[in-house]
């Protein structure tokens, strides 16, 4: 996470999210956290899909991807 000016516990923020990139098992999402409509801080969100048994890197599902 970066941090680009302060954010207080009563602030509105708005978070913009855009996919950064999609492999067969994870996909990287950018996340813009924007105060007053000036980016306050910018951070990456990685979701890995795994097997719920095994807990181990399982393929996301298709739908999903073709979502992006």
């Amino acid at each position: 996470m970066t941090y680009l000016t302060p954010l207080r516990l009563d602030d509105v923020i708005e978070v913009q999210t855009k996919i950064e990139s999609c492999s067969k098992i994870s996909i990287t999402f950018k996340q813009d956290l924007c105060k007053n409509n000036q980016s306050a801080a910018t951070l990456n969100v990685v979701v890995v899909g795994l097997d719920s048994k095994t807990d181990r890197p399982k393929a996301l599902p298709q739908d999903i991807k073709e979502k992006k």
